[in-house]
């Protein structure tokens, strides 16, 4: 390509890094400060694609150079540092605009190519920050999902999950009213219950998982008591649609007699009275609640 100076030395990589850096200059001065050009964010991909390919050939050819010294006098380039730079570039987007689709691909995109651990755990507390600057920052609670777990389908440990409901409940107590850790922590009470019913009964799994349906029943029960405690501290007073939908969720997945009962009538009062804009869709839930109950009962 005329820029390895004919030796296919690490000066030619040198040089193309150089100029892809300027070219995501240039593409920074064009897009301003809140670029949502997709054409821009696209442009920004390429050219990261490209340095990533030169940083795999530089260190490659470090590993084949015959010359130690050689090796160690040419340019060499910390390809964590390039996407801890273009991390940071999205930040300062996302601070204009924290619901930017574009920004939040392009940031996903380069944790989930990078895949390093420092960098999740960065992102973990970038997030947290996020989350405490704007506790209803939905773009930053979907990010945190992605975050713990890693840009893969992978469910987390029950250990790891209750430290995330946990998370999520401390946040639910500062607004009881607000939907966002409320959808991450039922969907982390999801996960955690299709896991437990895939579960193999081998003595081998059972010993890996603690006992899989009672960690898993220990783990709802502890939730229980703090959504429940807090659903409870507002009766009377302004009762939070958000928190008793989550609430009839968590009794459903106990699937035990008292839970539907405690469901049914919860789901009746959300259509009737807190929630009557989707009053169908809770009275269809009630009728399927009670069906539960009567199967129950036999």
């Amino acid at each position: 390509n005329g820029n390895d100076n004919g030796n296919g030395s690490g000066s030619g990589i040198y040089y193309d890094f150089k100029r892809i850096m300027e070219d995501l200059e240039l593409a920074s001065a064009i897009g301003g400060s809140n670029p949502k050009n997709y054409q821009i964010w696209y442009h920004r991909r390429s050219l990261l694609e490209l340095s990533f390919e030169k940083l795999e050939q530089q260190e490659q050819q470090q590993l084949e150079s015959k010359s130690e010294s050689e090796s160690e006098s040419e340019p060499k380039f910390d390809g964590k540092q390039l996407a801890r730079n273009e991390l940071k570039y999205i930040a300062g987007v996302l601070q204009e605009d924290s619901k930017n689709y574009h920004a939040w691909s392009h940031r996903q995109w380069i944790l989930k190519t990078i895949n390093d651990d420092e960098l999740w755990s960065n992102e973990m507390k970038y997030t947290t920050q996020l989350i405490d600057e704007d506790v209803r920052n939905n773009s930053a609670w979907n990010q945190r999902w992605l975050t713990t777990h890693r840009g893969k389908n992978k469910p987390l440990s029950i250990y790891d999950a209750r430290s995330e409901a946990d998370y999520a409940i401390e946040i639910t107590t500062l607004d009881p009213y607000n939907e966002s850790p409320l959808r991450y922590l039922v969907a982390l009470l999801r996960e955690q219950q299709n896991q437990n019913n895939n579960h193999s009964s081998s003595e081998e799994q059972q010993a890996e998982q603690g006992g899989g349906e009672t960690i898993f029943l220990s783990f709802l029960n502890h939730v229980e008591e703090k959504i429940g405690g807090l659903h409870e501290s507002l009766i009377g007073v302004y009762e939070s649609s958000s928190l008793m939908a989550a609430y009839i969720d968590l009794m459903e997945m106990k699937h035990d007699l008292d839970s539907f009962e405690k469901a049914s009538v919860m789901a009746n009062d959300l259509g009737v009275k807190f929630d009557i804009v989707r009053k169908k869709y809770w009275l269809m839930r009630e009728a399927k609640l009670k069906s539960k109950v009567l199967e129950l009962r036999g």
